[in-house]
C-alpha cells in the first residue's frame, strides 16, 4: 500500500515514514546531551530541515537530469525525480555552519551532536525505499539461473527465497534483491557504533566517523542497486561521490596532522587509492571488460569489492584515531 486514505485526504506512505524519521531525529538532537547550547541546536534544526530537502533535490537535478532544470518549474515539482541523499547532507553541513557562525560556538562540536541522529534519519530513509519499490538489485531469477553464469551457488529452484525480505516485486512483478533493506540494516548498524562511541575528543571526530562508515559501504552498495540511479557514462555518481568523500576525511586527518607538526602517514593514502583501484577493476569485471578476470562471476566481484570498502573504512579509521585521538 503506496498510499493512506482519509476520506477526502491522500496521505502518501512514503512521505509519512520520512516525516516521522525527520521527526524523530530532529527531536533526540535537541534531547540529546552536549556542550552546544539550545539556541543554537534550535537554529540548526529550522535550517537543517528546508535547506536539506533543496539540497537534496538539487543533487538528484544536478547528477541525474541537469538539462531538466532549464525547464519552468521543474525543479518544484518534487513528485517527479527524486532526491539525493548526499545532497541533503550538504545542506544540513550548510545548515549547521549557519548556526553557529554568531554564536561560535565550534562547527564540529555540533556535528557530532547530529551525526547520530543524522544516521537515523538515513535509516528511516532507506527502509522506506521499499514502500515505493525502489533500492532494489538484481533479479533474483537471473542471478540465480545456473546457465546465466551470475553466481558460483545456483540454484535450480529459487522461489523459497523469491519473498520479502530476500527481494521485492518491481512494477512487473519481478522479484528482485531487497537493496534497501540492507543499506539500512547498515544505516543502524552505523548508528549503533556511533552510540557507543560517544562523545569524541576533538570536535568533529565523531561526524566524520560516521561519515567514513557511510560512505564507505556506499562503494559497494551502489554497485548491488539496478535500479534508476544517476549516472555520468557508465559511472555510478553516488559511487564516485562516496570515494571522494573518503578522499575528503583522509585529506582533512592530513591536514589536521600537518598542523599539529606530526608526520603524515602517506602510506594510509597510498592503501586508499589502491582500495578505490581494486572497486574500479571490480566494476570492469561485473561487466566483463578485463579478460584475464572473466572467470570470475558476480558474487565474488562483489565480495572482493566488500573486502576493499572495508579496508577503505579501516584505513580511514586509523587517519583519524592518529589525527583526533
Amino acid at each position: 500500500m503506496k498510499e493512506l486514505t482519509l476520506g477526502p485526504v491522500h496521505i502518501q506512505i512514503y512521505g509519512l515514514l520520512l516525516a516521522a524519521g525527520l521527526c524523530c531525529a530532529l527531536g533526540w538532537f535537541l534531547a540529546r546531551p552536549g556542550e552546544i547550547r539550545r539556541e543554537t541546536r534550535m537554529r540548526f534544526a529550522l535550517l537543517a530541515l528546508p535547506l536539506g530537502f533543496l539540497a537534496a533535490r538539487l543533487g538528484q537535478c544536478l547528477v541525474s537530469q541537469g538539462w531538466y532544470l532549464l525547464r519552468e518549474n521543474y525543479f518544484f515539482n518534487f513528485s517527479r525525480g527524486g532526491f539525493m541523499l548526499y545532497g541533503a547532507l550538504g545542506g544540513m553541513v550548510l545548515a549547521a555552519w549557519i548556526a553557529v557562525r554568531k554564536t561560535g560556538e565550534p562547527l564540529g562540536r555540533l556535528l557530532d551532536l547530529a551525526a547520530a541522529p543524522g544516521m537515523l534519519a538515513i535509516a528511516v530513509c532507506r527502509l522506506a525505499e521499499g514502500v515505493i519499490g525502489v533500492g532494489y538489485g538484481r533479479s533474483m531469477e537471473d542471478w540465480f539461473d545456473p546457465w546465466g553464469e551470475y553466481t558460483f551457488f545456483p540454484l535450480e529452484d529459487p522461489e523459497p527465497l523469491m519473498r520479502f525480505p530476500f527481494g521485492i516485486p518491481d512494477y512487473y512483478g519481478d522479484y528482485h534483491f531487497s537493496i534497501f533493506l540492507l543499506e539500512g540494516l547498515f544505516a543502524i548498524l552505523f548508528l549503533i557504533l556511533l552510540i557507543r562511541k560517544g562523545k569524541a575528543n576533538a570536535p568533529g571526530a565523531l561526524f566524520l566517523w560516521g561519515l567514513t562508515l557511510y560512505a564507505g559501504a556506499q562503494t559497494t552498495l551502489e554497485s548491488l542497486r539496478a535500479d534508476s540511479l544517476p549516472k555520468w557514462g557508465f559511472v555510478r555518481v553516488n559511487q564516485l561521490i562516496s570515494g571522494a568523500v573518503l578522499v575528503l576525511c583522509m585529506g582533512l586527518c592530513f591536514r589536521r596532522l600537518r598542523r599539529a607538526g606530526r608526520r603524515i602517514p602517506w602510506e594510509l593514502g597510498a592503501g586508499l587509492a589502491g582500495c578505490m583501484g581494486v572497486i574500479l577493476a571490480m566494476e570492469f569485471a561485473l561487466e566483463k571488460k578485463i579478460l584475464f578476470l572473466q572467470w570470475m562471476r558476480m558474487d565474488l566481484c562483489y565480495l572482493v569489492m566488500a573486502l576493499a570498502s572495508l579496508g577503505m573504512i579501516l584505513l580511514c579509521r586509523t587517519a583519524l584515531k592518529k589525527a583526533y585521538e
